[in-house]
């Protein structure tokens, strides 16, 4: 820069030297201006067209190709690479740094879970899977699918598994608890009384299911989750009831809180199910014979009660007309 102006003033003053001993040189006019300008310009300007295309050629594009076996090909023309995103790492500390490329590499491992016949896929990243023990003794590798789960005891319908990997990809599943533990709890989205209902027993399958896989977590938000959905339909509560006592009653809080939701809502609409749903009542029952015990039970407790109230309301009547 201080060299560019020492030329233009020195330039300045020569032709103004000229001009002013009128040897013939050119006036001080468009032509020097522009002889001056064409000077400095140049040396202020950056690189030519063709420097410029000579230093793009230093810095191309990332194209990962299959058949460069994933290796990066660079292109002309392009950005170059955000180099500030590399790790940093001292090669003499054998400790990988937060970011290096074996973690990344590790962090990217995918798990294909295998559900249905035929299957469909679920792709959840391997360190997740790993968290959870029981799944991370069922995966297996293969050439065909890398790392892989197939159990038929995780669910034999894909449809029934959705919110299961959805909960194991994001900690969570549509629809998505909205303002739990307020008065307002509800779950998005969901406004049609039919909604609600498909949504009633798709707890149930959800809880059940992540029952078998032990996914004690999934369990206590699928019961908050029903909860939310209150009021519920007698049929509702019946179906859902059937999928969940299937099973024995696991060491965790949340398989208790299901099953006493379900017995208390099935004791308030026992006496609906058996005027409109006595068929399907009668099979659950049957099917599950110590709910079928707890359930009658506590009717015949209620309804010891109410014939108590009812006798003790008779004999203060009497207690009144004789007064």
């Amino acid at each position: 820069l201080l060299q560019g102006k020492a030329l233009a003033n020195e330039l300045v003053k020569e032709a103004a030297k000229m001009q002013d001993d009128g040897d013939g040189g050119v006036p001080l006019g468009d032509n020097a201006i522009g002889t001056l300008v064409k000077k400095t310009d140049s040396l202020f300007a950056g690189p030519s067209e063709a420097e410029r295309n000579l230093e793009r050629g230093f810095w191309q594009n990332r194209d990962v190709d299959a058949e460069h076996d994933g290796e990066p090909e660079w292109g002309l023309e392009t950005n170059p690479p955000d180099l500030a995103m590399e790790p940093i790492t001292d090669p003499t500390s054998g400790v990988k740094s937060e970011g290096s490329e074996e973690t990344r590499e590790t962090e990217l491992e995918i798990v294909s879970i295998l559900i249905g016949k035929p299957y469909r896929i679920f792709q959840v990243v391997k360190a997740r899977i790993e968290r959870h023990a029981y799944l991370a003794n069922g995966i297996e590798w293969s050439d065909k699918h890398g790392y892989f789960i197939s159990n038929p005891t995780l669910s034999d319908k894909p449809e029934f598994f959705e919110p299961v990997a959805d909960w194991l990809k994001h900690g969570e599943y549509h629809p998505f608890l909205v303002d739990d533990g307020t008065p307002f709890v509800h779950l998005q989205g969901l406004i049609l009384r039919l909604q609600k209902a498909d949504e009633v027993l798709r707890c149930g399958l959800t809880f059940a299911i992540a029952g078998q896989i032990e996914l004690a977590e999934l369990q206590e938000l699928a019961v908050r989750k029903l909860r939310a959905l209150h009021p519920y339909a007698p049929l509702q509560i019946l179906q859902t009831a059937q999928v969940v006592f299937k099973a024995a009653c696991g060491p965790h809080r949340a398989d208790a809180a299901m099953r006493a939701l379900l017995e208390d809502h099935l004791v308030d609409a026992f006496y609906d199910l058996m005027r409109d749903e006595p068929g399907s009542l009668h099979m659950v029952m049957t099917e599950h014979a110590a709910l079928a015990e707890r359930v009658h039970a506590r009717l015949a407790a209620a309804a010891g009660e109410a014939k108590a109230r009812e006798q003790q309301a008779v004999v203060e009547d009497q207690d009144e007309e004789a007064a």
